[in-house]
């Protein structure tokens, strides 16, 4: 019962996040919030990989590489939290209840197939020439506009 509270709250907390970074980067933030509310682990990558760039800012390797770099990096934050919180004496922690099918090893299988293959994928996939310098999408946008008048 306490997990799915606190996934939800973990979900909540990013969405709101989300939604507020979208605002102040000219994102669809009705949109960005739903999406990282329902699908955290999916969408947030997304958003890091797709959001409005602001001045000074760059991304490298197009988009593919960065959703999945992202993924990487947030599948491990993920995992680590559930580590934590899903252990309930330091016998879970080391892996060695009997009550406990995952153990040690289940955990570091649950981070290690997604990460590693993701990031194994995303270097196939990146493409170092492609660089975007902020500001983009709508930031460029007005800032062009600013720029005209």
């Amino acid at each position: 019962m306490y997990e799915i509270i606190g996934s939800l709250l973990f979900s909540l907390a990013f969405a709101l996040w989300v939604f507020f970074d979208a605002r102040k980067r000219e994102n669809d933030q009705a949109i960005w919030f739903l999406g990282v509310l329902f699908l955290t682990a999916f969408v947030v990558p997304n958003y890091f990989a797709k959001r409005n760039l602001q001045k000074g800012e760059v991304r490298k390797g197009g988009t593919t590489w960065n959703v999945l770099k992202n993924f990487g990096l947030f599948w491990t934050l993920i995992v680590v939290l559930l580590f934590f919180f899903s252990s309930a004496s330091v016998f879970n922690l080391l892996g060695t209840s009997v009550d406990n099918p995952l153990g040690l090893f289940g955990f570091l299988m649950l981070w290690g197939v997604p990460t590693i293959g993701a990031l194994i994928l995303g270097l196939f996939l990146k493409k170092p020439s492609e660089v975007e310098t902020g500001p983009t999408g709508r930031l460029a946008k007005k800032r062009n506009q600013e720029q005209a008048t």
